[in-house]
C-alpha cells in the first residue's frame, strides 16, 4: 500500500457529534453519493435499549474536491482503500469562532 492522500481535511464537519466516541486511528468508510460527492463515515459505539451495544456509521463530512477528484474512479471500480482519522480539532464550548475538524489518510 502506498499514501494516496497523506492528510486532508473533510468539510461540512458537524457540529453536534458524540465526540468522546471519535478518536484518532479510528477506520472511516468513503461513500459515493449523489452528484459524485465522496462523504465519510465513521462506526461510534452506541447502546440499543440501554443494554444491547452496537455500531453505527455516522456522517463525518466529505471531501474537498481536490481529494475527491483522486479517489473519485477507485471508488467508483471500488477498489480498496485504509482511511484513518489522522486528526481532530474539537469545538470548545463558548467559543463559536473554532469549528470541529477531522482530517484523514488515505492508503490504497
Amino acid at each position: 500500500m502506498q499514501v494516496l492522500i497523506s492528510k486532508a481535511a473533510l468539510l461540512g464537519v458537524p457540529k453536534r457529534l458524540n465526540w468522546g466516541k471519535l478518536s484518532l486511528g479510528d477506520d472511516v468508510k468513503l461513500v459515493v453519493g449523489d452528484n459524485d460527492q465522496v462523504t465519510a463515515y465513521a462506526s461510534l459505539p452506541y447502546k440499543a435499549f440501554g443494554i444491547f451495544h452496537k455500531t453505527r456509521d455516522i456522517k463525518i463530512g466529505h471531501l474537498g474536491p481536490t481529494s475527491q477528484a483522486l479517489l473519485l474512479s477507485g471508488l467508483k471500480k471500488e477498489r480498496m482503500f485504509r482511511v484513518r482519522i489522522i486528526d481532530i480539532q474539537l469545538p470548545h464550548h463558548g467559543n463559536e469562532d473554532i469549528k470541529p475538524s477531522v482530517w484523514i489518510s488515505v492508503w490504497g
